[in-house]
């Protein structure tokens, strides 16, 4: 994990199905898809704003402290090399908070969506995709 960048962004909550994400500055997800070269690959912008995901499809156990965070600003790690499985570009990020956090709502640490489509046990910023 050497050459990590800090960044930082704001815990968003969405009650529709128990979303939970890290809104980040979209500049990011941006830069990052512009260094790929055309002539390998020209992946199409997100559908969604740049953003971490920490809860998608999964129920909280301990609702009690679902929105505990909200608007919580917090900083992270990412890796600036791009990742790719020929469908999906993501960056690999890491946080012990946002691990924690999952911990406090009784999820596993990283779960299959909240992980990078290579299922390392991080989470991820998609960039792009050539669906």
């Amino acid at each position: 994990m050497n050459n990590l960048i800090s960044a930082c962004g704001k815990i968003i909550y969405d009650d529709n199905d128990y979303k939970l994400y890290v809104d980040i500055d979209d500049d990011i997800s941006k830069f990052y898809l512009s260094l790929i070269p055309k002539y390998i690959a020209n992946p199409n912008h997100q559908k969604y704003n740049a953003h971490i995901t920490v809860v998608r499809n999964e129920l909280p156990i301990n609702l009690k402290n679902w929105r505990k965070y909200e608007n919580y600003n917090i900083d992270f790690f990412y890796s600036p090399n791009i990742q790719t499985n020929n469908i999906y570009f993501w960056l690999n990020v890491y946080s012990s908070f946002l691990i924690n956090l999952r911990k406090e709502l009784g999820l596993p640490e990283t779960s299959e969506l909240s992980r990078p489509p290579s299922g390392e046990k991080c989470f991820h910023i998609t960039i792009g995709n050539l669906k």
